[in-house]
């Protein structure tokens, strides 16, 4: 779930000629992002993370004012936006300067010092996540839509059939893809290394019916992975390494 940076979509859409289409003049600020309940199912998954983001539906325009081919740059750019947003929003309310965290080579954000983060998007929402390095060596954070997940566990690689969460077996692989998507998140910028979803092993402690606890293991690490989905078709994931 890597945020887009790139300066060109693939229709070649300008981004001055989209954030026309979004409905920002030249050096306007983006609009507010609008509260989800995503935000609030983090919150409760990690108490002692700074989470923020939120939807920006809104912020796009009628697509019937936007050519079938424009679209697709419409959303893009709106992703850029709306992360770039979230990020800022989410900085400032940490007491730090409102600058959008830039890329390392790796492709990870480069966060302020003493931090580590997380950002996060899907469809029209985009959430992010910040915490001291005191408090957390490493963290990540996903979230992902439920409703398309048949035959998700036929993809190579995913995990073993043990690891699914108990009870789960009809969402259990988009659960399992969201948790090992945050492991990947939380321990690549930690370790330096690349390493796949079957690197990753799960093991829940706790399933409840909206909210599931474990322990994942990757790269001779072990994470703290954490999951709800009180938001019906969706998961919000969370991985966390302690201090």
């Amino acid at each position: 779930m890597n945020d887009l940076d790139a300066p060109l979509d693939s229709t070649g859409l300008r981004l001055r000629e989209t954030r026309e289409y979004l409905g920002f003049s030249e050096g306007e600020q983006p609009k507010d992002l609008r509260m989800d309940p995503l935000v609030d199912d983090l919150r409760r998954l990690a108490p002692g993370i700074s989470v923020g983001g939120g939807a920006f539906a809104h912020w796009l325009p009628p697509p019937a004012d936007v050519s079938p081919d424009d679209r697709h740059g419409a959303l893009r750019q709106a992703i850029r936006s709306a992360t770039g947003k979230c990020l800022t929003d989410l900085l400032t309310e940490a007491g730090l300067p409102a600058v959008e965290p830039g890329h390392l080579a790796s492709g990870s954000r480069d966060w302020p010092a003493g931090h580590v983060g997380s950002v996060s998007h899907k469809g029209t929402r985009v959430v992010a996540a910040l915490a001291p390095t005191s408090d957390v060596r490493a963290l990540g954070i996903d979230i992902e839509t439920l409703d398309h997940v048949e035959g998700l566990s036929e993809i190579d690689g995913l995990g073993a059939a043990d690891e699914l969460p108990p009870g789960y077996e009809a969402v259990g692989p988009g659960i399992l893809f969201s948790v090992k998507e945050t492991v990947y998140k939380a321990l690549n910028p930690l370790t330096g290394r690349e390493f796949g979803f079957d690197g990753v092993t799960v093991s829940w402690v706790r399933v409840h019916s909206t909210e599931m606890r474990g322990t994942a293991r990757a790269d001779g690490v072990a994470v703290d992975i954490r999951c709800s989905i009180a938001l019906p078709s969706w998961v919000a994931s969370v991985a966390l390494v302690s201090a």
